[in-house]
């Protein structure tokens, strides 16, 4: 499949829906997807998270939805994506850190 069709999907929490797929963070050593960027302004005008593609549970094509396996509690005081920066490891680790999950290094 193409990325291009993920493009709007919804990112359904395990308790409602986070957001919508607006974009994707690629690891340039071996170009993995490692994050979907959640555009969450039907919550928070203007904010972007990070999910890590291996929470993604389970993908319904005919609804156009992601399935997560966290509530959006958790995404609540998350560490938020800055577009104009750059996703450092130690942004990974602190997000990672917040959601209380081991990280993938």
């Amino acid at each position: 499949r193409n990325t291009s069709e993920f493009h709007g999907y919804s990112i359904q929490l395990e308790d409602e829906m986070l957001g919508r797929v607006a974009d994707f963070l690629v690891d340039t050593a071996d170009w993995n997807i490692m994050y979907l960027l959640a555009d969450v302004a039907n919550w928070k005008e203007g904010t972007e998270y990070v999910v890590p593609t291996m929470w993604i549970e389970s993908i319904d094509y005919l609804e156009q939805k992601l399935r997560v396996g966290v509530q959006r509690a958790q995404f609540e005081e998350a560490p938020k994506f800055d577009r104009d920066g750059e996703f450092s490891r130690e942004e990974e680790i602190r997000f990672y850190e917040h959601f209380d999950l081991p990280g993938y290094w």
